[in-house]
């Protein structure tokens, strides 16, 4: 029998440029600010109270709120904001707070806090301690254009942009990487790596760094 799952390699096109956002919000305490458990009892009043695009995440300590298809930021604007103020007032009401941020700075979530269902379950199952400490929460941009040429064009623009922008004064990351890399070494406290000899199998010496980094004699 013929399978009717979509052929992952053919790309979908978007008749009109398109854009639809995700953003992944943290559930704290109000008091400890530490991870809170709301997902089940906040989602569940957004579907007593029929309000659409909110839906769980992999934690219960984190939740999801989403746009319909938009054709502009604009209207990206005018369906997020008003949807998030109204998951924070049912999260309030619950007695939790909502949080915004890319990680949370103290929190120690454990696998016993992954979200009821199924599909999160497999991949606590799977992953183990990396699902279990996942305390991840992104915002994804998914843009629509006309075609998988066009995507190309834009993924390469967006990659030569954001190159172009992190140049600063002059220096580009990877030289700012290098030079942090070099503080690192000289900093006080850090001793350096020393030599120690070793013998090879053809009985002449070398020296080995005691990082685990070949040393030339």
């Amino acid at each position: 029998m013929k399978s009717t799952r979509p052929d992952p390699f053919v790309f979908t096109p978007s008749p009109t440029c398109s854009l639809g956002v995700e953003v992944e919000l943290q559930i704290v305490d109000p008091e400890t600010r530490a991870p809170a458990p709301g997902a089940v009892p906040i989602l569940q009043r957004c579907r007593d109270e029929a309000i659409g695009g909110v839906s769980a995440e992999f934690m219960q300590s984190m939740i999801e709120i989403k746009t319909g298809v938009c054709g502009d930021v604009t209207q990206v604007q005018e369906q997020l904001v008003p949807l998030a103020a109204c998951v924070r007032n049912i999260a309030r009401s619950l007695g939790y707070e909502i949080a915004l941020a890319g990680t949370h700075p103290f929190g120690r979530p454990n696998a016993n806090a992954v979200f009821p269902d199924e599909r999160y379950e497999r991949i606590r199952d799977r992953l183990g301690w990396v699902a279990a400490h996942d305390l991840i929460f992104g915002v994804h941009v998914h843009v629509g254009v006309s075609g998988g040429a066009a995507a190309v064009l834009s993924a390469g623009a967006c990659r030569a942009s954001g190159a172009r922008s992190d140049r600063r004064g002059g220096r580009s990351s990877r030289d700012r990487a290098s030079r942090a890399s070099g503080c690192r070494r000289r900093r006080p406290g850090i001793r350096p790596a020393t030599r120690i000899p070793c013998r090879r199998a053809d009985g002449r010496s070398r020296g080995v760094s005691d990082r685990g980094r070949s040393a030339r004699p």
